[in-house]
C-alpha cells in the first residue's frame, strides 16, 4: 500500500511505535500491534462490500461509507469522516 510518510496519521502511529517502515512499506512494529490493525482493516473491507451490495440492489452508482468515531473525547464535528 502506498503511503505518504508526512501524513499525520502515519507519523502519529510511527511516533507511538505502532508501525515501522520496512523496505518502503509500513508494517506493524510487532504482532501485538498488528492484530488490532488487521481486525480494523477486515472490518473496513467488509463494510465496503456490504455498501457495494446495498448499492447494487438499489441500482446506485455512488454511495458513502460513513465511519463514526466512538471516542468520547473527540468533538462531534470531528467524529464523522
Amino acid at each position: 500500500m502506498d503511503y505518504d510518510p508526512l501524513d499525520d496519521d502515519c507519523q502519529y502511529a510511527t511516533d507511538l511505535g505502532l508501525i515501522v517502515e520496512r523496505d518502503g512499506k509500513l508494517t506493524p512494529a510487532n504482532p501485538i500491534c498488528g492484530e488490532p490493525m488487521m481486525r480494523s482493516q477486515k472490518t473496513f473491507e467488509e463494510s465496503k462490500r456490504q455498501l457495494s451490495g446495498y448499492m447494487g440492489v438499489l441500482g446506485c452508482v455512488e454511495g458513502w461509507l460513513v465511519v463514526f468515531d466512538r471516542r468520547k473525547d473527540v468533538p462531534w464535528e470531528s467524529k464523522l469522516f
